[in-house]
């Protein structure tokens, strides 16, 4: 079997304001494997890295995955980064899915086998002031999540900052968090697991001072506490709180993730497959993760393919905890008609598939028109 072709699309998610980036390779025995990325404010960029790689796969054997993704990362020379690495994931994704597809296995099954036929995920809530922030809440646990994520403190204070991020931080902006996650607990009890994402807005200093009010409400973790470059800082956070320390978003293959897992410096990981290498490099994360007791629950705000992906993964490694998922009513309503098979929720979880490859295929008739009806624009917002 061959690569013949690759082609990569941009599509406009209104709901979301960004552009999924779709990537489609195409064999010599009719198999396409598909995959699903998410770049904001860059995507174009990424586009163009997919397509640039088609110079070096078209004409090779797709189930050759270690030796693509080694050639791919190293013969570029300029090693790394985010943008690169997305592209990279782009491509392995869809290198696993004819893989899958090729076997008549799904993914999970050439990972090692299912470790659970349920992923448990959730997803975010939040709102400015407290009321806002309990309906929030209510609605996801209504829809039936049993775990929630929410900001420290309101995001209009949290993104609006007037000084470096990492820097200022009032009292009055931290006793906005209480009141709102207080608010939340009472909304959804105490049988709902609620962590916070702070987008790696914080100084250590700060991060600490949020941690020492917010202990009290018994969180399942603390996401993004300090900027991503240094895991001293983060570890920093992690031994002066009682609070599981999270992050791995913006970390990328297991060059990238080695020194926050070596050195303890939380515990959960959370590295995205569209992001970090795809499966290729994200099973050697969780695998490092798991010597070291480390968690994994991967950062995933990415729509209902990515999801896919994501329970995959998921479902093949023993030190999983929960998958970040974008709820219904933030994806768009021509979701069902574009996949052939959507994410399936049931009571907090994702359903893991035992079709093919990845579980699903996009219709190409349908991408087609939704390409005219949708086409990229400049993605904006800071997330």
């Amino acid at each position: 079997m061959k690569v013949t072709e690759i082609d990569c699309h941009l599509l406009w998610v209104d709901v979301t304001r960004l552009n999924w980036i779709l990537t489609l390779i195409r064999t010599d025995e009719g198999i396409t494997g598909i995959s699903g990325v998410i770049m904001r404010r860059h995507e174009s960029t990424v586009r163009q890295a997919v397509l640039e790689l088609a110079s070096y796969l078209v004409g090779k054997d797709p189930l050759l995955r270690e030796e693509h993704f080694e050639k791919m990362y190293r013969d570029g020379f300029w090693l790394g980064g985010a943008l690169f690495n997305t592209a990279f994931s782009a491509v392995d994704l869809a290198l696993w899915d004819i893989a899958g597809k090729s076997a008549g296995l799904p993914i999970h099954s050439l990972l090692g086998g299912a470790c659970r036929d349920r992923v448990r995920v959730y997803c975010g809530v939040g709102g400015r002031t407290p009321d806002e922030a309990a309906r929030s809440a209510e609605r996801a646990v209504a829809a039936g999540y049993t775990a929630i994520k929410t900001s420290p403190i309101p995001d209009s204070q949290l993104f609006g900052l007037h000084l470096k991020e990492t820097e200022g931080l009032s009292s009055a902006a931290i006793r906005a968090g209480v009141r709102n996650l207080a608010a939340i607990r009472v909304a959804v009890g105490d049988e709902v697991d609620i962590a916070i994402d702070a987008h790696g807005r914080l100084s250590p200093a700060n991060a600490l001072r949020v941690a020492a009010a917010l202990e009290q409400f018994d969180l399942l973790f603390f996401e993004e506490s300090v900027p991503p470059e240094s895991w001293r800082a983060l570890k920093t956070v992690a031994q002066g709180t009682r609070i599981p320390i999270a992050t791995g978003e913006r970390l990328f293959t297991i060059y990238g993730a080695r020194d926050f897992i070596e050195n303890e410096a939380m515990a959960i990981i959370q590295c995205d497959i569209c992001n970090t290498g795809g499966y290729t490099q994200y099973k050697k994360i969780a695998a490092m993760a798991e010597a070291h007791y480390i968690a994994v629950a991967p950062h995933n705000p990415n729509g209902p393919l990515p999801s896919l992906q994501n329970v995959q993964l998921a479902a093949a490694i023993p030190n999983f905890l929960i998958l970040e998922n974008v709820p219904d009513w933030s994806n768009p309503t021509w979701v069902g008609e574009l996949l052939t098979h959507p994410p399936q929720f049931d009571s907090g979880t994702l359903v893991v598939p035992d079709r093919p490859g990845v579980g699903t295929d996009i219709n190409e008739e349908v991408l087609r028109d939704l390409l005219r009806l949708h086409p990229a624009q400049a993605s904006i917002g800071s997330r």
